[in-house]
């Protein structure tokens, strides 16, 4: 059995991004980057009491690395559609990635964009992509400024 089965194993995950140390919760949120890679697992995870809501918190309260395994996992929860929108409509998600390209480096700002990339799929996420502030002007600094393979995303 995956531990993506395992109900306790993801919810400890949640647990450890809530109330863990900043190393911790950087691990966590790998661990569930890592985890989600395929379709079934995305869909579980996504699903899961309180997943999406602790990596939006980690995108709003996290260090940098931590904030970047957070963008990660959010990346890999938003390829299907049934997850993807559920990760648009968790409050905090757009907003965290508008902000993280503002303020993170490399590996951030490339899995923030790759996350919104998956949401913008969506017509209806488009709308609240470009209504969250300073989301478009992190785009714009992303396509102006992001290295070349970055910017392909953007």
């Amino acid at each position: 059995m995956s531990i993506v089965h395992m109900p306790e194993a993801i919810s400890g995950l949640v647990g450890m991004i809530l109330e863990g140390t900043d190393e911790a919760t950087q691990h966590a949120a790998g661990a569930l980057a890592h985890l989600a890679v395929n379709e079934e697992a995305e869909f579980i995870i996504a699903h899961s009491d309180g997943v999406i809501e602790a990596l939006a918190s980690l995108l709003a309260n996290g260090g940098e690395a931590a904030k970047e395994e957070a963008a990660a996992a959010l990346e890999n929860l938003s390829y299907s559609v049934d997850s993807a929108m559920l990760v648009a409509q968790t409050d905090g998600v757009i907003t965290g990635l508008a902000l993280l390209l503002h303020t993170a480096k490399g590996k951030g700002i490339e899995k923030a964009i790759g996350t919104l990339q998956n949401l913008a799929a969506m017509a209806n996420c488009r709308v609240e992509i470009a209504s969250a502030p300073r989301a478009l002007m992190g785009i714009s600094s992303v396509l102006w400024n992001g290295s070349p393979r970055v910017q392909v995303s953007a």
